[in-house]
């Protein structure tokens, strides 16, 4: 190999190595994000939404900003968290499941600005799901009506009960 080319091999190598350096922190842990016009690390802040109540449902999360994961989007079923940059503005929408009502967002544990928020400190949005009542009896055709009456007082002999 000639000393231009051992020069070139070498010159990459420790790019190469330069690279995969500033991938990593103090200690081997990832840095935090960086803006890519150079700004800097971006800020970060927490997304949880909780479920509470006798119903259930899901939460569709929609964000105008990609996540670590790689989505925009997500449905929670459960409580679940996830991280955007504080920049990030996060819709949420609430479906009831069948026999099921939504309530409305859990004044007690959720943030005021729930289902729209901008992330610029961590928020919770806590979803309220109730049951649907039961249908009270008689409110189903042909059930619970009770007895028919026919109107006649025979005994099923035939006559017509005038006697």
């Amino acid at each position: 190999m000639n000393r231009l080319a051992a020069l070139a091999t070498f010159a990459g190598l420790a790019l190469a190595g330069i690279a995969a350096t500033a991938t990593q922190g103090c200690n081997g842990t990832s840095p935090a994000p960086f803006d890519q016009d150079g700004g800097g690390p971006i800020s970060t802040a927490t997304l949880t939404v909780g479920f509470t109540g006798t119903g259930s449902g899901t939460v569709s999360v929609a964000s105008d900003a990609v996540v670590a994961d790689g989505a925009a989007s997500a449905t929670c079923t459960a409580k679940c968290t996830e991280v955007y940059p504080s920049t990030a503005s996060v819709n949420l929408t609430a479906t009831a499941a069948s026999g099921s009502n939504f309530d409305g967002w859990d004044p007690a544990t959720s943030d005021p600005t729930c289902p729209t928020v901008s992330m610029a400190a961590n928020i919770t949005c806590t979803a309220t799901f109730s049951l649907q009542p039961d249908a009270g009896p008689g409110d189903d055709a042909g059930e619970d009506a009770g007895p028919v009456d026919s109107g006649s007082s025979d005994a099923g002999d035939g006559s017509d009960g005038a006697g």
